[in-house]
């Protein structure tokens, strides 16, 4: 054997299997989003939406989350990317602070309005 298909089983081997993606992404991410979509709805109107809106947001959350994995099963070069530099993690983590604390102001003046 070669050093290449020795590396390239091995990383075949690191890659989680279909099944597992479509359960992370259709089974776990699409109702869990759209359970806080409409826990969050609820709250900013203190009413209950009908049952098939509710049921329809579950739907389409699930194959939203179904197509992801299918895509990041299929094209998984897509996703892993070189190792960023020192300056790119920096950069990447003040912009995440930065969000966060726009998420946690966008809140707290939504709690208080």
């Amino acid at each position: 054997m070669t050093a290449t298909t020795d590396r390239e089983s091995t990383e075949q081997g690191k890659r989680p299997g279909q099944g597992l993606l479509l359960l992370v992404w259709g089974g776990l991410w699409g109702p869990t989003v759209a359970l806080l979509a409409t826990v969050f709805d609820w709250y900013r109107t203190r009413q209950l939406e009908p049952p098939l809106r509710i049921a329809l947001r579950f739907v389409i959350f699930i194959i939203i989350g179904i197509l992801y994995g299918l895509v990041v099963y299929r094209y998984p070069k897509l996703f892993v990317g070189k190792k960023p530099t020192r300056a790119a993690s920096v950069t990447r983590f003040i912009l995440f602070i930065a969000l966060m604390l726009g998420l946690a102001f966008v809140f707290w003046t939504m709690a208080h309005a």
